[in-house]
Formats: C-alpha cells, structure tokens, sequence
C-alpha cells in the first residue's frame, strides 16, 4: 500500500519553528548576538581561545532547533561561545535547560559572565570540574549533548551520560576531523553502536581550515515486540487482553493480530467503546507505539491552529477550515477523556490535548502548553512512538523523538486513574460520518514513577 502523507506540506512550512532566534523579541536578539560576536572577536584574537568556530556554531545551533530538547548537556564550556549558541535556540523555543561543565575555574567564571551579559543565565547551569566525572551526576534525559574537551575524554563522557540519553537523543562531538587519532575509541563506539555520521565543515579558523563534527542519533536497541525496556513493565502481553477491559458487546472489533491491539472503529458496545486497563497511574512514563492503518474519511472541518492554540481567522474573522484525509484516535490518561494524548492527520500533527486546548475558561497559557511545538508524525500506515511523561498536573509528551509538548499543565486532572485507547467515529447508511478510530497500538510500557 502506498502511504499518504497524514499533513499538508503548506501547513508545516507555516508553522515551523523559528529559525536563528527568531522566536526572541529584537531586544533578546540583539542582546545575544552582541555577545556572541564579541565573544568570537576574543577568541580569535591571539592567544587565540580554540572554540567552534561560527560554521560548525550555526549547523549545531540547527540541530538544537530540530530536536528542540528539554536538557542538553555540554562537556567544555570554555567562555560559553557555542553555549550562548545553544542557550539561544533553548530561549526561542521556550523551553529547555544547559548543564555546561568546564574543568578551569577562570575559564568558568567567564563563560558565567558571558551568559549573565546576554541574559541567558537562568537557562544555564554551569559545573566547574571533571566532566568525565560530572556527567554521571546527571540524572536525565538527557535530549542533546555536545562534547568539546580533550578529545580522549570525548568516550568517558559518552560512557557516562549514555544511559540518561532520551530516546532520540543527539550528541554532537567536535573536532573529528583535527583529531581524529584522539577520538576514534569514541568514533569507533557511536559508530558500532548507534546512527552516526560525519559532517565536514570549511571552518577557516586560524588553526584549521577544515574540520568535522560527529552527529549521532540515540535510537534504542531493537527488542521484540512487548518485551518492556529496563525499568518498565508491559500492559499489553501481545497475546491478550489480560489487563484490560473490553467494552461490553463488542462484538470483537477490538482485537488482537500478530501481536498488535487492533481496531476497526465498530464497537457495538452501548455504552463506552473505549478499550480501558483495569489498573490506576498516578505519575509515570508511559511508551506506546501506534499506528493509523488508513484514511478513508475526509474530514470538512479541520482548523489550521495557531502556537497559541487559537485557531486562525480570515480578515472577515471567520475560523479557517480545510478538507483532509483524517483518522481519529488518541491515549486517556488517568481516566478521563479530557485527559487525552490525541492521534489524528490534523496539521498541527499528534500529541495535543484537544479537551484542554479548546476549553475557553482555561487561561490563556494552558491552552498554548497543550498544542503540539512541531509535527512529528509518520506517513499514514507508519508506526509512531508516544512518550508520555505525567507527574502530578504536569505532562511531558514526546513523539519519535521529538519534543511535542514540553511541559503542559492539566489543572483539575485526577491524582489517578487508568490509561485507555480511544474509539472515535461512526457509521450512517454505511458511510464514515466522522474520522474512525482505525488504529492498531503494541509495545504499551510503563514505568511507574515516585511521587
């Protein structure tokens, strides 16, 4: 079957994140960027400071935008160059946290006056010491880290945060290209171990004309299906429905195929067609894989909906609203369909939640927390991958990898309560009157968290 892709591409060059500060006010801008020439200007006069260098700044400022992560760890600070490159994305996102550590104290104290002159200090936290040592003190996820020290320190580093690394993850090491005797135990684990790749730069510094800098991507290893990761325990055994409560009369349209949770949209239950567990969360990180099996409804009304969560208006004030192949579904989180991780074809691509974002008494503020940052879906007929993290009123949701609400508040949400997948869509004179829940989910994980 040919995928289709579940988005209009116009849509996502409409509202894709802001590129190279953008998202700062002129003031913000203008502020870091007086310190980061001023900053360059220093390190490129002798004694020169050896640091990144503004080609490979620019391409690492790129990656920190893609991923848009929550913490990021550097091991180097020097006088905060590329950290003032990375705090800066942090900003305009509007979201996330460094850790920077630097091994010399004077050093340290002026990347810290670096970061307080562009405003960027209460995004960074810096460490002064051993950042082989320091970086296991670091507890997680880690969503993006740079390594930029003495290039044999470059795999202790790694070693160190490697199990705190988020599914995901990227780690930038520097300096590949001039030192490639000193990094090869690194290169030679990333590149064993992970998706790695080299990326070559004209860099025109005075001690280098060309260098590289080593992308990896942290995927995690392939397991069979439903066999929970350390630290987490499977709702679904993949051969059952032990655990869960099938909607009385069903009539067998939840079921179970090679393995998945599979849908059709057709419960005959009375009641609530919704497939629910029988246990109760409190807090936890919940990890399910889903995917939309196919489109065959085209839904009239979906709204092109703005970071804020508003929805965008014509210059009459009329609501715009376009016609789309759409499938509907979504995750319950403890008990309540208010509480819903959605799963859709909008543009503004999975992961919101719809009760919370298009509730006009929530304040302004919990409305744009629960609309997605970015699109993150896969084409129709694909798998996706949700993190869910919820702790008390707070919910984190991360899908393939990419942060699509950071840090979203949910005032009134339970202490606790089951997880559910969710039947959407009917039929009348056989024909779909709403987008169907044609969905199959597997590898339902999680792990329960201490409040």
């Amino acid at each position: 079957m040919k995928a289709t892709l579940c988005f209009a591409t116009v849509f996502i060059l409409c509202i894709s994140p802001a590129a190279n500060g953008e998202g700062l006010s002129p003031a913000e801008r203008d502020r870091i960027q007086t310190v980061i020439d001023a900053v360059e200007e220093e390190c490129l006069t002798p004694p020169y400071v050896y640091t990144i260098g503004i080609v490979k700044a620019k391409r690492l400022a790129e990656l920190v935008r893609e991923r848009k992560p929550q913490l990021v760890v550097e091991c180097g600070s020097a006088v905060g160059y590329s950290g003032l490159w990375i705090a800066r994305e942090l900003k305009a996102v509007g979201g996330g946290k460094l850790i920077t550590i630097e091994i010399d104290p004077e050093t340290a104290q002026k990347a810290q006056e670096n970061f307080r002159k562009a405003g960027l200090a209460d995004l960074i936290t810096l460490k002064v010491g051993d950042a082989t040592k320091l970086v296991k003190e670091i507890a997680g996820p880690i969503d993006f880290a740079f390594i930029d020290c003495n290039g044999e320190n470059y795999l202790p580093c790694f070693l160190g945060m490697e199990k705190n690394l988020s599914p995901g993850a990227v780690v930038v090491a520097d300096n590949v290209g001039v030192s490639p005797r000193q990094v090869r135990n690194y290169l030679k684990h990333v590149r064993t171990n992970y998706e790695s790749r080299e990326e070559w730069f004209d860099v025109n510094l005075p001690w280098a004309k060309r260098d590289s800098m080593e992308v990896t991507i942290i995927k995690p290893p392939q397991t069979a299906d439903n066999v929970p990761p350390p630290g987490f325990r499977a709702l679904f055994n993949g051969r059952d429905f032990t655990g869960w409560n099938v909607p009385e009369g069903d009539g067998g349209h939840w079921k179970i195929i090679d393995g998945v949770i599979d849908y059709d949209a057709q419960s005959e239950a009375k009641g609530d067609k919704s497939l629910w567990h029988t246990e109760d969360f409190g807090d936890f990180v919940l990890r399910v894989d889903w995917r939309i099996k196919e489109t065959p409804y085209v839904n009239p009304n979906v709204p092109y909906i703005l970071p804020d969560g508003t929805h965008a208006r014509d210059i009459h004030g009329k609501e715009y609203r376009f016609s789309l192949p759409d499938s509907d579904s979504g995750i319950y989180l403890r008990g309540s369909g208010k509480n819903q991780v959605n799963i859709w074809c909008w543009p503004i691509g999975s992961g919101e939640f719809y009760g919370y974002r298009t509730d006009s008494s929530q304040p302004p503020e919990v409305r744009a927390g629960v609309t997605p940052r970015t699109q993150a879906d896969t084409p129709v007929g694909e798998w996706n991958t949700f993190e869910i993290t919820v702790r008390s009123d707070r919910v984190k949701v991360v899908l393939n990898g990419k942060v699509v609400i950071p840090d979203a508040q949910l005032p009134g949400v339970a202490p606790r309560g089951p997880i559910g997948l969710q039947h959407h869509g009917g039929k009348g004179d056989g024909q779909w009157t709403g987008p169907p829940s044609l969905l199959q989910f597997k590898n339902i994980f999680i792990k329960e968290l201490d409040i």
